[in-house]
């Protein structure tokens, strides 16, 4: 295992880097950060990356789910962990990156994950006003 020494939130933190298919990831806290060559640093905070609803949790990096810890229609709150994985060795925690509901389990306990692959749909409130705002107009 490689770590680095970084700063975070003002406090040095010792953090654990593996460099896959040229992307640099650090992972420190329940955080994960990718930083891609001859691009800005993308974090990807609590196993999310670039997600395309606000409270999805993504896969942060390839890796095996180990648990789950929520349920379809289970209420949660900002940064609660969701799930865990393994991947380099390390198991990481996932957490929700905003309040909300569970709306949909994409993968089971054991399963193998894929970057970015979306592993827990939440609809967060303010998705879940604008889909009832939509419903409304038709």
């Amino acid at each position: 295992m490689k770590f680095i020494e970084l700063e975070l939130d003002g406090q040095l933190i010792r953090a654990h880097f593996e460099t896959i298919d040229g992307r640099l990831w650090v992972h420190a806290r329940g955080l994960t950060w990718e930083h891609k060559p001859a691009e800005k640093t993308k974090k990807t905070s609590r196993g999310h990356s670039g997600p395309s609803r606000g409270g999805d949790v993504h896969a942060p990096m390839p890796g095996k789910l180990v648990k789950i810890n929520v349920k379809p229609g289970e209420t949660v709150e900002a940064h609660q962990v969701v799930a865990i994985m393994e991947a380099m060795k390390m198991e990481y925690t996932l957490k929700s990156a905003a309040a909300g509901t569970v709306k949909e389990i994409r993968k089971t306990e054991g399963s193998q994950v894929a970057l970015d692959e979306v592993l827990i749909v939440i609809e967060t409130a303010g998705e879940a006003g604008a889909a009832t705002k939509d419903e409304s107009a038709t």
